[in-house]
């Protein structure tokens, strides 16, 4: 997990050098921090499962797998903000999907 708290480390060390740099506050509104924090709880979990998966699974499942992650963002937007596919996104969250099971099924 050292990765994760190195790059942890150095984000919170950046944003903090920037918003002193710039002169900004670090308060956070209290309505928002709540959301920030499990946000931040998400990635971080998100991230550890990811780095856990690549050391004990196979790296080629592993990469595929996570590297469909912009289909999520798209059925989110769906989903949450009703956002309308357009038939090319349709068609490439359909093809997305596809992927998955035949990874899964390991093509069969």
């Amino acid at each position: 997990m050292w990765p994760l708290l190195v790059a942890r480390s150095a984000s919170v060390t950046l944003f903090g050098g920037v918003a002193i740099a710039g002169r900004r506050s670090l308060r956070i509104p209290a309505r928002v921090f709540g959301l920030a924090a499990v946000c931040g709880v998400i990635d971080m979990l998100a991230n550890a499962l990811y780095l856990l998966a690549a050391q004990q699974g196979p790296l080629s499942l592993v990469v595929t797998l996570s590297s469909l992650y912009p289909a999520s963002t798209v059925l989110l937007a769906r989903v949450i903000l009703k956002e309308r596919l357009n038939p090319w996104q349709l068609t490439g969250v359909g093809c997305a999907l596809a992927a998955v099971v035949l990874i899964v099924t390991g093509g069969r």
